[in-house]
């Protein structure tokens, strides 16, 4: 059974995505995300007495740590790789445009859409699908 021109463009536009992600990985400023990777002079436990010295407190901080996880797993994945970090700041902005979208009374909001151009972490794309 032939396929239909819309799966054809589906596939074509999967692949698509995936040349440009896989590109993308390779860029200096790319925001995929290596778990291997640490920032110099970045460790948890200089993090922890940061916040001790500011008057935190274990328990505070630890929720704090705890909270963060979770949010990044629950964000959705709009480009397979990129930091889970990355991906719960979008979903955050996201959802306060959507929310003043709606306020506003802003036609198809419905129909927006929010990914990340995985090459420049400060660089949000929306793209509308018609």
């Amino acid at each position: 059974m032939a396929r239909s021109k819309n799966n054809k463009r589906v596939d074509a536009a999967k692949d698509l995505w995936r040349q440009m992600l896989d590109q993308a990985k390779d860029n200096e400023w790319s925001t995929f995300d290596d778990p291997e990777y640490q920032l110099p002079g970045f460790d948890d436990e200089s993090v922890t007495q940061a916040f001790l010295k500011a008057g935190w407190s274990e328990q505070h901080i630890e929720l704090r740590n705890q909270v963060d996880v979770e949010r990044n797993e629950a964000a959705p994945v709009t480009s397979p790789g990129v930091a889970r970090m990355t991906e719960a700041s979008l979903f955050r902005l996201s959802q306060c445009v959507e929310r003043a979208g709606e306020q506003i009374g802003a036609r198809n909001i419905d129909r927006v859409h929010f990914v990340l151009n995985p090459r420049l972490a400060h660089s949000f794309r929306k793209s509308m699908f018609r």
